[in-house]
Formats: structure tokens, C-alpha cells, sequence
């Protein structure tokens, strides 16, 4: 699974997903492609800017 915060002016649909794995394809195993990918207006972030992964994960597996 892949959440994913789309840039600015950019929407998300069939046709970002298809860039996406497209992307992964020479980079990755094939086994390691998400599966599901799923679009978020925001995604938490640390005050430093960085991802938050574990508020990621708390809010993924709480809702």
C-alpha cells in the first residue's frame, strides 16, 4: 500500500496511479509495487517538515 499527498495543481486518478507504477517499475522488484494506492489532501508532518510516519501509521490502523 502506498499513501500518497499529491503535489499542488496535480489531481489524483487512474492516470496518476498508472505514473506511479510506472515510475516503481525499473526501480523496484516487482513484488515491492504497492498494490493499492491511496490519495491524501495532507499527510502529518513533523515542525521540521518531514513525514510523520508513525502518526502516518496511528492514523492509518485507528480509522
Amino acid at each position: 500500500m502506498a499513501l500518497v499527498q499529491p503535489a499542488a495543481g496535480v489531481s489524483a486518478g487512474d492516470e496518476l496511479t498508472a505514473e506511479l507504477l510506472r515510475h516503481c517499475a525499473p526501480r523496484l522488484a516487482r513484488l515491492k509495487h504497492p498494490r493499492v494506492i491511496e490519495y491524501r489532501e495532507s499527510l502529518p508532518r513533523t515542525p521540521t517538515g518531514k513525514l510523520s510516519r508513525r502518526n502516518v501509521r496511528e492514523a492509518y490502523l485507528s480509522g
